[in-house]
């Protein structure tokens, strides 16, 4: 209708309106009112506006600021095409919807924290556009699929989007399309994105470069998808493979999810008999059959090609993490080429060769595998295996992970689909490792929440674990314990090839809550085990652990080192190089020891520094600081305590054994030693702290001498604050 736009406008004015009909006199009125109060027209979706209203709009540039919005300028109205190509214009590209963006967007709208997963899944749903993904999380809140778990909004697995406003808004976008436009988009929803030449196999060329130009369809050689590994910066986050030829895909901010909620089950069986009869299946790449795949289990149907039982098992199925299979890892080739599931046997290969002191080689056998003709049409479930086999080659062989980024760029991770579960629990590993529990104990919550929907993995007991260590490490006590109720209930499979991790790590876990004893036992077993499998870098670990966890009596000290030692010169990698040299160093600081060692504490510190691994810096100079207290140098133990401290600021308020940190606790201290302490660790002098609380310097320091002694540490830097409570 002629002038429509302008009186919707007029709406938002209603004062300018009441009497006024002519749209000159509408756009007189608005320039004098502008005039005394600015204006801003923000036009959405403007191409959608009259050509009428265009021309009377058109006239109010240098009378009230206007805003338009749009994905091609081509399609506005005459008179704002030529508004937008004024010199007065500026353009602004804004960029794709990221992951953080979707982040804030949630859980502004959520009230609460939500699961990364969430997030992307949600992201993925809504193609990047904002007023789809608010539509998703409102229709997920309301269908009840958005519950807390762990602290986190977690999408429960199975749900699908079908509410009645999300359909209403999908079907009002293609309601106004050909019959042909409409069906390119239902197809395309059903096989996912395409190359262009088995595209115009399903649509006539002309439709396609219909959609093309309304950008309802675009061609590019990256799929829009976003997989959850490239929600994090590391390994892998970066890497996106693109296709040899354009795609062509949905546009516009559809995506198979929304269009398919508006199309009926007898339409879904017509478009699928027109894609079975226009295709040969090997024209179709693996990702389109696994996005066919899903599609199909939505609707409870058959994979249409009978010829094909085993391509579609291996692309839409899911594997068991647990699942571990008897294999010969000595051949780094050979594995990858056995019957099978190749890519979930490489993963088991390079599990083993990791524990067997073999990282780098199980590097190399990951990337032989991602070169092998197995890989493309793996299942998500091995595929998933695999990628969390090499995130054990690399803590195990200790370089910094940056290292390992061009090893992941063969991967296209629109085709992979990694388990989030798995995924999140693996980072979390890595993320403990280098020392940010925090962060790590965060993931590990957010996979619980996942398990607790649906434990498809086998994977809680083995996060759960993880979450202990992490909550012991932190002060978080009571989930600690939680965890590790939960982690001893569930079976001692869980975790599969990644099982013996959780099982080292425990240790401190034990310690915290069954006893010295009870972890030193625990450490015997597990070394006499690993011995007996010849499995050195596990028992490179394990001893490595005795010694950070104070398992090892000061008598077996020297002995003790010697061995870890001799286990780590035979171990491939960064790590054991650095752990084989512990003893020569920290020996050497002892009296009556000449410095044997060609490298000194200080200079290891800094080798676990550069490689990520902040916690391994600051115990090994914690420790290093009593030997030469006890020694009787005194100015180098305050050296190597003030080193430590400066690594322990890059990994947060953590405890370890080997650390010597103390939490200022209530129930120990008195109220006047915890006001002093507390001041202390947020780094005030004496002098500071008796002006803020009217003591002398004298008082002051008497109070924290009787906190250190009620704590069991000697020196203001071995403080930490009070736990404040579990997430």
């Amino acid at each position: 209708m002629p002038f429509a736009c302008l009186a919707a406008l007029t709406a938002q004015v209603p004062h300018l309106a009441s009497e006024r009909d002519s749209p000159a006199d509408i756009i007189a009125a608005i320039a004098k009112d502008s005039a005394v109060s600015p204006r801003t027209l923000l036009l959405d979706d403007a191409y959608a506006i009259d050509r009428a209203s265009a021309a009377a709009i058109a006239q109010m540039e240098g009378v009230v600021e206007l805003i338009i919005t749009t994905t091609r300028i081509s399609a506005l109205p005459e008179d704002l095409q030529q508004l937008a190509f004024s010199h007065g214009a500026h353009e602004v590209h804004l960029e794709e919807l990221k992951l953080e963006d979707a982040r804030i967007l949630l859980e502004d709208l959520l009230g609460s924290a939500c699961n990364v997963s969430t997030v992307n899944k949600l992201l993925n749903l809504s193609g990047g556009n904002p007023m789809h993904l608010r539509e998703l999380a409102i229709d997920a809140r309301q269908d009840g699929a958005l519950p807390l778990v762990h602290g986190y909004r977690t999408l429960i697995d199975h749900w699908r989007p079908g509410g009645r406003r999300l359909v209403d808004l999908i079907a009002r976008r293609v309601a106004g399309l050909t019959v042909e436009l409409r069906e390119a988009i239902e197809r395309f929803a059903i096989v996912g994105a395409v190359p262009r030449s088995t595209a115009e196999r399903l649509i006539p060329p002309s439709t396609i470069d219909q959609g093309l130009a309304g950008s309802l369809l675009v061609a590019t050689t990256r799929n829009s998808k976003m997989d959850i590994a490239q929600s994090f910066d590391g390994p892998g986050a970066s890497a996106v493979l693109a296709h040899p030829e354009e795609l062509v895909q949905l546009g516009a901010g559809f995506t198979a999810e929304l269009v398919l909620t508006t199309v009926s089950s007898s339409a879904f069986r017509s478009h699928l008999d027109h894609i079975v009869a226009a295709l040969n299946p090997e024209e179709l790449p693996s990702y389109a059959h696994l996005h066919l795949g899903e599609n199909l289990r939505r609707w409870n149907l058959e994979y249409p090609w009978p010829e094909f039982p085993e391509r579609h098992r291996r692309m839409s199925g899911r594997t068991g993490f647990g699942a571990v299979e008897d294999h010969d890892a000595s051949d780094l080739n050979g594995v990858t080429h056995r019957a099978g599931d190749a890519t979930e046997r490489a993963a088991v290969a390079i599990a083993d060769l990791v524990y067997r002191g073999r990282p780098q080689d199980g590097c190399e056998l990951f990337r032989l595998h991602l070169q092998q003709p197995e890989w493309p049409s793996a299942s998500s479930g091995a595929k998933t295996m695999l990628i969390m086999a090499m995130f054990l080659a690399m803590m195990a062989e200790g370089s910094p992970l940056a290292v390992y980024d061009d090893d992941f760029a063969p991967i296209d991770w629109h085709d992979v689909s990694l388990d989030h579960d798995v995924f999140l629990a693996g980072r979390g590993d890595l993320l403990l490792e280098t020392g940010d529990v925090a962060q790590a104990s965060s993931l590990f919550a957010q996979a619980l929440a996942i398990t607790a929907g649906h434990d498809r993995h086998q994977l809680e007991g083995f996060v759960a674990g993880l979450d202990a260590v992490a909550a012991t490490m932190l002060g978080d006590l009571e989930r600690a314990h939680a965890q590790y109720t939960v982690f001893a209930a569930r079976p001692g499979s869980s975790g599969g090839i990644a099982r013996d991790e959780v099982e080292r790590l425990m240790l401190l876990v034990i310690r915290a809550f069954d006893g010295q004893e009870a972890a030193r036992a625990r450490y015997e077993e597990l070394l006499q085990c690993a011995v007996q499998q010849d499995r050195a870098l596990v028992a490179m670990r394990l001893m490595h652990d005795a010694w950070r966890l104070r398992l090892i009596e000061d008598d077996e000290h020297r002995k003790h080192l010697e061995s870890l030692r001799s286990v780590a010169v035979d171990v491939q990698g960064v790590l054991a190089a650095t752990l084989a040299e512990y003893s020569g160093a920290l020996l050497a600081l002892e009296p009556g020891h000449p410095d044997r060692s060609a490298i000194t504490v200080e200079a290891l510190v800094e080798q676990h520094a550069a490689c990520g691994r902040g916690l391994y810096a600051a115990e090994l100079a914690a420790r290093a600081s009593e030997i030469a207290a006890r020694a009787g140098d005194k100015a180098r133990s305050s050296r190597l305590l003030t080193l430590s401290a400066e690594h322990c600021a890059a990994v947060g308020a953590i405890t370890t054994p080997s650390l010597g940190r103390a939490r200022i606790d209530p129930a120990v201290l008195s109220e006047r030693e915890v006001e002093v302490s507390i001041r202390a660790v947020q780094g005030m002098s004496n002098a500071e702290i008796a002006g803020d609380l009217y003591l002398s310097p004298r008082t002051v320091e008497g109070h924290l001498q009787r906190a250190y002694a009620k704590l069991g540490i000697t020196d203001r830097r071995q403080l930490l604050p009070p736990f404040e409570g579990s997430r």
